[in-house]
């Protein structure tokens, strides 16, 4: 996963190109963090639940079509951000 490269764009133009390495923190400390931070005010997480542990760079939040494509075989995810 180290060797990872993921290229981010916003509405069909290039953000960046991000490799995983330096990037990916630990998964399993990221969760125990938010577990910890939902506990403090009486929730949990249940199974089930879907959570993002991380992310390759910051992402404007302006209405629009974002996209990652991951190499290696992984594939690409695509979200759209409606007002």
């Amino acid at each position: 996963m180290e060797a990872l490269e993921v290229v981010l764009s916003g509405n069909g133009q290039e953000l960046g190109r991000v490799a995983s390495r330096g990037h990916i923190d630990d998964h399993f400390e990221s969760l125990a963090a938010l577990a910890r931070a939902l506990a403090r005010y009486g929730h949990s997480l249940q199974p089930g639940h879907r959570v993002i542990t991380g992310a390759y760079a910051r992402t404007p939040f302006a209405e629009g079509v974002y996209r990652g494509e991951f190499d290696q075989g992984i594939g690409a995810v695509e979200v759209e951000l409606v007002p």
